[in-house]
């Protein structure tokens, strides 16, 4: 039987924890598969691990391109993709022995673009779990409920963004824009997704492990690269928003709040955003949302309070958002 679902595995440098991520593939429930097993110009023995399952199963592909970041080989797979439906699992992480199966299935019982499936975050030291939901409460999205409207899509934009336990149809991925030699650009793929879908739900199970704290786990990074690879991601996350004909409020008011996330988070590094390139692409953001502010406000006024509703007032000033952006940036060093 033809494959009906594609597992891209993007694979760099992760010889002691591939064999148990493909295991975990090649032993679904659910056998109409195939794994492309993408090699970013991976230096170790990654490849040559995963050409072993290659051999012993025919659904496995290695498949070899020069290094260009995660986003580039995601870019490379999609474009390679005969499939309805795919997944992306990354290869230090696995899945439940029926995650594919009870996602394909809820996918096309519903005829669904984009499902949404919990976690578990696997922490190396101890080796301990933690469930985690994909949505917070206040979001008030109903496990397998079906979302048609734009509006109720686009607030899967405030769930988790990396790509466990989430299946996406091919189409809605086809055509969105990956930045090379940059982390993050999983959160690219979700959210331009949510674009470009017209039917999503969410799965209250957790289908995937994260194995959070390795060596070299980009999530748990908090240098001065991790900072300018988030900011590159924004910006296309920003520019693929504005320029789709499918934009609604809540998309806009999730853009705004990637920019106080990322002034939170750029502070622990003081001299970052003193930097001009870096401030040039902060303003060029807020900017963008300018023409959208009152939308924007509707929402901060709705669901933030008093702290976040000064800090919006403060950016939203062409006049003094230089300066309150330092005194901001200052605030959060102290605290």
């Amino acid at each position: 039987m033809d494959p009906k679902v594609t597992v891209i595995v993007p694979t760099y440098n992760v010889e002691k924890y591939i064999s148990k991520c493909l295991t975990s593939l090649i032993n679904q429930t659910y056998n109409q598969i195939q794994i492309f097993v993408v090699s970013d110009g991976s230096k170790d023995n990654s490849i040559q691990i995963a050409q072993e399952f290659e051999k012993k199963d025919s659904r496995v592909k290695v498949l070899l391109k020069e290094n260009g970041g995660y986003g580039s080989v995601l870019e490379f797979a999609i474009n390679k993709l005969r499939t309805d439906y795919f997944l992306v699992c990354d290869p230090d992480d696995w899945l439940t022995p029926n995650a594919i199966k009870e996602l394909i299935e809820f996918a096309e019982k519903d005829n669904l673009d984009l499902v949404v499936g919990d976690k578990y975050k696997v922490f190396l030291e101890d080796n301990s779990q933690k469930y985690i939901n994909s949505f917070d409460k206040k979001y008030n999205i109903s496990p397998k409920k079906v979302y048609t409207s734009s509006t109720d899509i686009q607030r899967f934009a405030f769930g988790e963004g990396s790509p466990h336990a989430k299946l996406f149809r091919s189409e809605v991925a086809k055509n969105i824009a990956f930045p090379h030699k940059v982390s993050y650009t999983d959160t690219i793929l979700y959210e331009v997704s949510l674009l470009n879908s017209k039917r999503v739900a969410y799965y209250n199970s957790a289908l995937a492990y994260y194995l959070i704290d390795r060596p070299g786990n980009t999530m748990t990074d908090k240098s001065e690269k991790s900072l300018r690879d988030h900011l590159v991601v924004m910006k296309s996350i920003f520019e693929q928003t504005l320029n789709h004909a499918n934009k609604q409020p809540v998309i806009l008011y999730y853009l705004y709040s990637l920019v106080i996330q990322f002034l939170n988070e750029s502070s622990c590094h003081k001299n970052f955003l003193k930097k001009s390139n870096h401030k040039k692409v902060i303003f060029y953001l807020i900017n963008s949302l300018q023409p959208y502010e009152a939308t924007i406000y509707a929402f901060v006024n709705k669901e933030e309070n008093g702290k976040r509703k000064f800090i919006f007032k403060g950016l939203m000033n062409k006049r003094f958002r230089s300066a309150f952006i330092k005194i901001y940036q200052v605030y959060l060093q102290k605290k």
